[in-house]
C-alpha cells in the first residue's frame, strides 16, 4: 500500500478489533433478525479458533415465512486475525506522521478494549519528495 500512496497522502485501514476477539475467544455472534413483510431473515456465527491462529467463521442463515423456515444457508470463511501493534509498528517504522486510532464511525472513542471495529489513520510522510528531489537536482 506505501507503494501507491503519495507522499502526504493519508492511510486508512479499518478492522475488526481482533486483539478483543482473540482475548475473549467469544464463540457464538448473533444479529438481530430481518424482519419482512411476513418473515424474517435470522444470521448467526460460530466462530472456531485454531491453533495455526486462524479462526473459522461459520455462517448460518435461516429465513422463515408465516414462522416455518423456508430455507436454510451455511458456509465459511477463515479469517487470519492480526494485532492492531503489527499495523501502529510498521507505520512507526516507515515514519507515518499522525497515527491514529479510533472507533469505526465514532472518532472519540479511542479505548481499543471498548471497541469492537476500529479504523487507522496515518500520513505518508513527506520528506520522501523532498529526498527524491534532492538527489534528482544532484
Amino acid at each position: 500500500m506505501d507503494s501507491v500512496l503519495r507522499p502526504g497522502g493519508v492511510f486508512y485501514l479499518d478492522s475488526k478489533n481482533w486483539d478483543n476477539i482473540l482475548q475473549r475467544k467469544q464463540r457464538f455472534y448473533l444479529f438481530n433478525p430481518i424482519i419482512r413483510d411476513r418473515g424474517r431473515i435470522n444470521y448467526v456465527q460460530v466462530w472456531d479458533y485454531h491453533k495455526s491462529g486462524s479462526v473459522l467463521f461459520n455462517h448460518l442463515i435461516t429465513e422463515e415465512i408465516d414462522n416455518k423456515i423456508v430455507s436454510k444457508r451455511q458456509f465459511y470463511e477463515v479469517y487470519y486475525p492480526f494485532s492492531i501493534n503489527i499495523v501502529t509498528d510498521c507505520l512507526k517504522n516507515m515514519h507515518y506522521k499522525n497515527i491514529s486510532v479510533c472507533q469505526l464511525g465514532n472518532p472519540a472513542e479511542k479505548e481499543l478494549d471498548k471497541i469492537e471495529w476500529y479504523t487507522i489513520t496515518a500520513e505518508k510522510p513527506i520528506e520522501d519528495i523532498k529526498a527524491k528531489a534532492k538527489e534528482s537536482a544532484e
